[in-house]
């Protein structure tokens, strides 16, 4: 099937605009922990050059760990706590696509979004995030047509995503919610326990589509929504931050702290002679 090529404009500004709040925060943070991460590996690869590569790992562990506690106190708390909210909740679709689909989702750039919507062609187990995929390419009509296919929810939890799929296409398009659609939502509320996972999805999903509404409109509010449901997720939020984030910042940290200790490592042995 042919690839359509698209150019990076064509995922809709309205479609990433809790992503590109949270964006800024986290760029200088990473940034800040890098800088630190660089220095302590200049100074303490240095201090213990004659070490060998025991020195250099301890050296470099240790600027890794300074680089890493300064990145995410450089993050804001309120963004920091929003950014969590948010992943939790994409963590989780992520999870269900591999789960449903025997692999990872990797549309995450708009020719990588056309090449996995060719690759995975309309079927009860793509639909939902087909549905999302086509909204963030402007695809609206395509995207209203998929929404129209959804099969009967399996569970409360494939009710929820549905109704929060189309939730979130209708705002890209910039189209009001129907009256069918925000009739979903309140039956959703009115007969979800509470305590279930599939309502604690629901209310992190609305609380997102809020986030998005208020910065859309230009509100400093934006994030509110996000912040007070993220106590009821308890310490998942930091996990997913932990797998997804820090994990991945960590081990850039130390391949950059490896390389700059053992240069200076070099230097320091060059000058000694």
């Amino acid at each position: 099937m042919a690839v359509h090529r698209v150019d990076r404009a064509a995922f809709q500004a309205r479609g990433t605009l809790v992503s590109g709040a949270i964006g800024p925060a986290l760029r200088r943070a990473t940034w800040a922990g890098a800088l630190v991460d660089g220095i302590l590996a200049a100074v303490v690869g240095t201090m213990l050059a004659g070490w060998g590569l025991v020195g250099a790992a301890v050296a470099a562990a240790i600027a890794t760990a300074g680089g890493l506690l300064v990145a995410w106190v450089a993050i804001p708390v309120r963004t920091r706590r929003a950014f969590e909210t948010f992943a939790w909740l994409g963590r989780r679709e992520l999870d269900r696509i591999r789960e449903q689909t025997g692999a990872p989702f990797t549309g995450t750039t708009p020719d990588a979004a056309v090449r996995w919507l060719d690759d995975n062609p309309s079927s009860p187990v793509t639909a939902l995030p087909r549905v999302e995929v086509l909204a963030m390419l402007g695809r609206f009509d395509e995207a209203e047509a998929e929404a129209a296919r959804f099969p009967p929810p399996r569970d409360d939890i494939e009710a929820v995503a549905q109704v929060l799929f189309r939730v979130h296409a209708r705002f890209v398009a910039d189209a009001p919610a129907d009256a069918g659609l925000r009739a979903a939502v309140l039956a959703l509320e009115a007969r979800l326990d509470p305590a279930s996972e599939a309502a604690t999805e629901l209310r992190v999903g609305l609380a997102i589509g809020t986030a998005r509404e208020r910065l859309a409109a230009g509100r400093a509010d934006w994030d509110e929504a996000l912040l007070a449901v993220r106590p009821s997720l308890g310490n998942a939020p930091s996990r997913v931050l932990l797998r997804d984030v820090w994990s991945k910042l960590a081990l850039s940290m130390f391949g950059i702290a490896v390389g700059l200790v053992l240069l200076f490592g070099i230097l320091a042995s060059a000058v000694s002679v």
